[in-house]
């Protein structure tokens, strides 16, 4: 026994003596070209085992044996590899990135190539520059890129808007963390960052401006928002966000000055094999105000017959303020005796902050765990947890209070495939519609016929003590019994009401739909080059599945009618890329070509080509590319129905359920004519048995260079054609059956906005052009400027083209475009303009816009906002205060119509990191 113990420790003792003398230790120091430490710099040797520098730049890694090869890398800096031959300390110098222009992208084709050689247009945003510019978050910095618009719905909800179809809830781009789609499963649109990624957490962003269907699938008509969060094995060790903001400095919607607190932290941690992240984020605020009270504006529409603004409640019987609900005039009372019969009134509304919660909150934590099962293959399982609140504003202001998603993901990655499943699971228990909100306590308080018969007595004089012929005083006298907001009575009914389901006599909506994906990718490159002796080629192919599972309760979408269950949609497509590099002389020329097959179990299946060639000729790069798309409706577009109205989907459940093939929806510009002659044949009927997809042709040509390292410059145009394109379009139905007379009067109409394709073509043509330069000392300025135009065939002169803002053609029907022709960016920065304090200056414009919505149409006025930081570094790589605003000068704007209104935002950061290795 003895003997064999001592056999196990002198074998023991040995493999230790033997680990000891082959493995070596590499030490060394980290330093940018300034010579100072870079300290958080990732080292990792070829199994991934890696370490981190300290905050002096110094390292120490241990490797099996001589010669070894490490990598270094740090956020804005080029990654450099080295073979060390001895263990002799050694010094290692990063070049920053200077001008953007040097980074690898993946998106443009889901592969790892030079942002210079991408064949399409592609914008790449680092963690480092989020940080160093002038916007508060991470989000907020998206509008600085080329051709980007944010839509401020509230101050947490931002909605992605690019090349056109600006919308409050964008369809049309897509957005994805980590490979997940963000999207609300059952509304079918993301919701900004409002339930997403912690902003400690983000590695990078890039985006893909136009058609990119062929690897994304069906709803990239207009883009796509890749973000990728920071790796554990890369980023290790304790990180902390500070921020604190004031808002509403103007006294405009509240007397003093507001406070937002957001705070972040993450945590990462490594070993050879084993990697794990831990985040959290909490932002509470109050939200911008939609206080427009100005009375909207008739266009001639049919939500606008018989309307003539006046912007004054007492004087205008039909008064409608845009941000003001339950005096909608198509719900105007008609009065039917005395000095005002035959005429009709609204009733007083209420305004949004009295209908909501006027806080805006949003907690995130997320986690990931990895495990390397060999050095290219790793096992990763992920899950983001959000909670928040939001305003939508389709044809209403949908006020969203208690949002949770959590978004699981299981994965297996190499580094030529993934295979992966995710599942989104939301809940939006508690929604509601300011608008139906406000009517309802507004009928609570007084039926609209008693209150209609006391505006009319006190109007004819008939009530002692009221002024007669004063439309003032006969307000003030019907709304005697109004639930006055902040009163207990008022709560107490707004809560009841919004406790209940508008199916079970309340307010309230719910969307606690889910969405469920598994796919799959191969890069052949590898193999093929292997069989090929090297000869360039390329072969990428994929395929998914996904599942919505809806569940509304009817609030949205209706129930199966032979089973009362919820509806589903099953999606399932493939595609393929094939690409391949010829070198001629100094010219390189790369052609790929590939392809995607998509099927919506609603629809036929749909093939989408893409073709593209990048030319580079030393440092001038071209592109060239065409690709097709289409988007299938959202489950929204598909399902949509209530029995009072509002949008109505465009499919055969929602058709069905609102009877339009028996009782027929006439387009609202035939019943406006209607109203007018009393001619039957004016009526023209929606056609509900055409709904399709909507499809997109584009092609694009595009430039790149970097000049002596110092300039930068992107340039491209683009030429897209929409057919079948679908938008909400307004129609009446008669109440209780098919009954044309009905039509006359709004109150016996049921009004909605269908969802449906268009009969006309849609063009949408645009330029971008960015550029930068970097000069004196650190210096470095940068602006871009982006033109959209939306087009369609003049209806007086077929061979034409007008802009979407043209009377012509926005008479016809609404387009939705909602995009300024123009808009640019400029900014100044200096990250070193002393050893500790940098700078950044953004000027942002954009061109007046003409906006459509189910609210209404109007010219939003352009604007022009400055954001500016400076940051002092206390410990470089440990510790920053940055103190900065978004549109510092506190110019307030607005950005579609019936949104909040955005004044200025001051905020104090304090950013820390490698708090485990402070000395």
């Amino acid at each position: 026994m003895m003997r064999n113990v001592l056999r196990a420790f002198l074998i023991t003792g040995a493999s230790l003596f033997s680990a000891s003398v082959f493995s070596q230790q590499i030490s060394g120091v980290v330093t940018d070209a300034q010579k100072h430490p870079l300290a958080g710099t990732v080292i990792k040797n070829k199994t991934g085992a890696g370490t981190g520098a300290d905050e002096n730049g110094q390292f120490k890694i241990t490797v099996n044996s001589l010669p070894a090869k490490l990598e270094f890398s740090h956020i804005g800096y080029k990654s450099v590899t080295r073979t060390f031959t001895a263990a002799i300390p050694d010094t290692i110098i990063l070049e920053e990135t200077g001008v953007t222009g040097t980074e690898v992208v993946v998106a443009a084709s889901r592969v790892s190539e030079s942002i210079l050689r991408a064949p399409v247009s592609v914008e790449k945003i680092s963690a480092k520059s989020f940080k160093e510019s002038a916007a508060a978050g991470f989000w907020d910095a998206l509008n600085n890129v080329k051709g980007v618009d944010l839509g401020t719905q509230s101050i947490g909800f931002k909605s992605v808007n690019i090349r056109g179809y600006g919308a409050n809830n964008n369809t049309r781009v897509v957005q994805l963390i980590d490979g997940m789609d963000t999207r609300a499963p059952g509304l079918g649109f993301p919701l900004g960052n409002v339930v997403g990624i912690s902003e400690l957490d983000v590695d990078n962003v890039e985006i893909i401006p136009g058609a990119a269907s062929a690897l994304y699938g069906p709803d990239a008509l207009n883009g796509v928002v890749v973000t990728t969060s920071k790796d554990p094995f890369k980023y290790q060790g304790l990180s902390a966000q500070i921020r604190n903001s004031l808002n509403h400095v103007d006294s405009k919607d509240f007397s003093n000055p507001k406070y937002l607190a957001d705070y972040a932290l993450r945590y990462a941690w490594a070993n050879k094999r084993f990697a794990f992240k831990i985040n959290g984020s909490y932002f509470r605020g109050t939200d911008w105000v939609a206080d427009d009270y100005s009375d909207r504006l008739n266009r001639g529409r049919p939500n606008g017959l018989n309307y003539v603004p006046n912007n004054n409640r007492n004087t205008n019987l039909l008064y409608d303020g845009v941000n003001l609900y339950g005096d909608e005039y198509t719900g105007a009372i008609a009065i039917s005796s005395g000095a005002l019969a035959g005429q009709k009134v609204t009733r007083t509304g209420y305004r949004e902050q009295d209908l909501r919660d006027n806080t805006a909150y949003s907690y995130k934590v997320s986690g990931e765990l990895r495990y390397k099962i060999t050095d290219d293959i790793q096992a990763i399982a992920t899950g983001y947890w959000g909670n928040g609140n939001a305003v939508q504003t389709p044809a209403d202001r949908n006020y969203f209070p208690d949002i949770k998603r959590f978004q699981g993901k299981l994965e297996l990655k190499g580094s030529d495939f993934f295979v992966r499943a995710w599942k989104t699971w939301q809940t939006t228990d508690g929604g509601y519609g300011t608008i139906r909100l406000a009517n309802a306590l507004n009928t609570l308080s007084s039926t609209n016929t008693q209150w209609a018969s006391d505006f009319a007595a006190a109007y004819d004089g008939t009530v002692t003590g009221v002024t007669a012929g004063s439309t003032a005083a006969a307000r003030t006298y019907a709304d005697r019994t109004r639930l006055l907001p902040g009163s207990a009575a008022f709560n107490r009914a707004k809560d009841s009401l919004t406790a209940k389901l508008f199916t079970q006599g309340g307010v309230g909506l719910m969307d606690n739909s889910s969405l469920v994906q598994y796919e799959g990718n191969y890069d052949f490159k590898r193999l093929l080059n292997s069989i090929t002796d090297n000869a360039n080629i390329e072969l990428l192919v994929g395929g998914s599945f996904r599942n919505y599972l809806l569940k509304s309760s009817g609030t949205l979408f209706p129930l199966k009618t032979s089973s009362g269950e919820e509806y589903t949609v099953k999606e399932y497509g493939g595609y393929f890329q094939l690409a391949r590099e010829f070198n001629v002389g100094e010219v390189v020329i790369k052609p790929t070509f590939g392809g995607r097959y998509d099927k919506n179990e609603y629809f036929k299946g749909g093939f989408t080509p893409r073709g593209s060639v990048a030319v580079g000729i030393k440092e001038h790069h071209f592109r060239f590319s065409y690709q097709q798309a289409f988007r299938n409706p959202t489950p929204t577009q598909l399902f949509a129905y209530t029995s009072t109205g509002g949008e109505l989907g465009g499919g055969s459940a929602a058709i069905n359920a609102a009877n339009a093939i028996n009782n027929p929806i006439y387009f609202g510009n035939s019943v406006t004519t209607f109203r007018q002659t009393g001619n039957v044949a004016d009526l023209k009927a929606y056609n509900p048995s055409s709904f399709t997809t909507e499809k997109i042709k584009n092609w694009e040509v595009g430039y790149k260079t970097v000049i002596a390292g110092k300039i930068y410059i992107d340039a491209y145009y683009f030429s897209s054609v929409y057919t079948d394109f679908i938008a909400a379009q307004q129609g009446y139905q008669s109440v209780g059956g098919p009954n044309t007379d009905n039509l006359k009067n709004d109150a016996t109409s049921i009004i909605y906005q269908v969802d449906m394709n268009s009969a006309d073509k849609v063009y949408v043509r645009g330029w971008g052009l960015g550029a930068e330069y970097s000069f004196y000392k650190g210096f470095k300025i940068s602006a871009n400027v982006a033109n959209n135009e939306g087009l369609k065939a003049d209806p007086n002169d077929g061979n034409k083209k007008k802009k979407m803002s043209d009377p012509a053609i926005a008479a016809t029907a609404r387009n939705f475009f909602n995009t300024p022709e123009y808009r640019y960016n400029i900014t100044l920065s200096n990250t070193h303009l002393t050893s500790r304090l940098g700078f950044a200056a953004t000027w942002r414009w954009q061109d007046k816009t003409w906006w459509e919505q189910g609210f209404g149409d109007a010219w939003i006025p352009s604007f022009g906002t400055v954001d500016a930081q400076l940051t002092y570094t206390v410990k470089p790589d440990h510790f920053s205060i940055k103190a900065g605003g978004s549109n510092v000068l506190n110019k307030r704007y607005t950005q579609g119509y019936a949104l909040p209104s955005v004044g200025g935002l001051y905020y104090l950061t304090f950013s820390f990191e490698n708090l485990l290795h402070w000395k």
